[in-house]
């Protein structure tokens, strides 16, 4: 049938054909890593978003140390001020109003719930804005960081909805 030569030359045939493949292959696998990646759209209007939105601005103002008052966190110090001395910071309101985002128009209540407080009808305070809470439309979404303050354990609520 077939001399030595031919049988050589049809192993050679072949050991070829198999790199060319595995070369095209991953020649093709480093194509499409390097395709640029299309990035999904989220809509900030849905309510999962949003919670998400409020639970974070929340969270980074309980993990961050207040520069006035090292030994709290800025919620803690905030609460702290608004529940002592009745102010209400610029900044807790400046930060609220950056960490919403502003392409779409999104409203707010802030509130603490006093745990420790024996009386019910007194244990809900309207912390932002002062005198009037805003009116919610649609959908609220409630965020809830629970913070302790000279002794009194409170329930901070940030309620977000969008416009």
């Amino acid at each position: 049938m077939f001399n030595d030569t031919e049988r050589n030359n049809y192993a050679q045939i072949h050991v070829i054909d198999a790199i060319t493949a595995v070369s095209i292959i991953v020649l093709v696998l480093i194509f499409i890593q390097t395709l640029p990646q299309t990035q999904s759209v989220i809509n900030p209007n849905t309510n999962n978003q949003l919670k998400i939105l409020a639970d974070d601005a929340l969270r980074i103002l309980d993990s961050q140390k207040s520069s006035e008052e090292p030994t709290l966190t800025k919620l803690e110090y905030y609460l702290y001020n608004h529940v002592i001395y009745n102010i209400t910071s610029h900044d807790l309101t400046n930060y609220l109003n950056n960490s919403l985002p502003a392409a779409i128009s999104v409203s707010y209540n802030l509130w603490y719930y006093n745990v420790s407080c024996d009386n019910a009808s007194n244990a809900t305070v309207l912390w932002f804005p002062k005198h009037k809470p805003r009116s919610p439309y649609g959908t609220v979404v409630r965020s809830h960081r629970i913070v302790l303050v000279n002794n009194r354990v409170y329930d901070v609520i940030l309620e977000v909805w969008s416009l």
